[in-house]
């Protein structure tokens, strides 16, 4: 079996929806990207900690395939959508199932990595 090497770049804050940025990436070869931490500024649904719309994926995804990039994972969640698991709060079984979500809505958009850190 052939290994096929993927050249990425993680990319943060407003740089996420910045055009031009995207432009930069794919010019120095990169092909894929990491987004980090997917909040209400990226995806409005992400407001709160909330369930991340499908329909906002597949928009952020075709956002990046038409600059040349696939998006190949997320790099964390908004620590809004988690903290009552990390503090073992009431409400955490309901975070905890919203997360479920959103990983099954990445999936669903053709996001097959999600990087985490509940620390």
């Amino acid at each position: 079996m052939d290994k096929i090497m993927k050249i990425g770049m993680g990319i943060h804050g407003e740089r996420r929806l910045n055009p031009n940025y995207l432009d930069y990436v794919k010019q120095i070869g990169a092909t894929h990207v990491i987004v980090f931490m997917p909040d209400g500024d990226l995806l409005p649904s992400a407001k709160n900690g909330g369930v991340w719309d499908l329909d906002e994926l597949k928009g952020l995804c075709k956002l990046y395939r038409d600059k040349g990039l696939v998006v190949e994972g997320f790099e964390n969640f908004d620590p809004k959508a988690y903290y009552k698991i990390l503090l073992d709060e009431p409400g955490k079984q309901e975070q905890m199932d919203n997360l479920k979500r959103n990983i099954e809505n990445m999936g669903k958009a053709g996001i097959p990595i999600m990087g985490y850190n509940f620390s």
